[in-house]
């Protein structure tokens, strides 16, 4: 499982296991969707993104 993320608008922290990433305006990210992992707003305004998770075919 993968997941994908695009900022649209702010900032987003994204921890991923022991790893935090920044993710600012217009950059995307992409990482294991199976780890532990959490998101937050940076910004003192809403962040929009758009999240995508890709399931393995079996």
């Amino acid at each position: 499982m993968e997941e994908h993320i695009f900022v649209l608008r702010g900032t987003l922290r994204l921890v991923l296991g022991d790893k935090t990433v920044d993710v600012g305006e217009k950059q995307a990210v992409r990482f294991r969707a199976d780890i532990p992992h959490s998101y937050q707003n940076l910004g003192k305004c809403g962040c929009a993104v758009y999240n995508t998770i890709f399931y393995p075919h079996h």
